[in-house]
């Protein structure tokens, strides 16, 4: 199988809380939300050296320099030092900041996700037509502050 960045292509990719933050960002500011990865396989293990591979990182120029976004904000570890050193590389004016991503499975057993660390309760929330504003504006305001000149 073959998935775009944040399974956007999916119904319930966009019904998420998730979703709802990644909307809002790109509706109140000109910022770059991608992935690293182009494209995904399903059952593809090296995950890594995918990452790292030159021809992501091509496309992935291309993209900022259409963009030319007031920042990039990473969600993930992986992606803040891939891009950090892309953009130190080849000279780009372009502030990183980098949020945990937000994603259970990247957390690891018995951590925290993303959300509980910064004091969100999405716990019963599976869509937006669930999610309260209230829930999900603490998140906004934090990333309105680090956007904002």
């Amino acid at each position: 199988a073959i998935s775009t960045p944040y399974s956007l292509h999916l119904k319930d990719a966009k019904e998420t809380v998730y979703f709802k933050i990644t909307e809002h960002l790109s509706n109140t500011h000109q910022v770059y939300l991608t992935d690293l990865r182009k494209i995904w396989f399903a059952g593809f293990e090296r995950h890594k050296t995918f990452l790292e591979a030159k021809f992501h990182n091509e496309f992935l120029l291309d993209e900022i320099n259409y963009v030319n976004p007031e920042c990039i904000i990473t969600f993930g570890k992986n992606v803040y030092d891939a891009l950090s050193f892309l953009v130190k590389t080849n000279n780009l004016n372009i502030k990183i900041h980098y949020l945990i991503h937000p994603s259970q499975r990247t957390q690891g057993e018995g951590r925290k996700t993303f959300f509980e660390k910064v004091g969100i309760d999405v716990s019963r929330y599976k869509s937006i037509t669930n999610a309260s504003e209230r829930n999900v504006m603490p998140y906004l305001d934090h990333l309105n502050k680090i956007i904002s000149p």
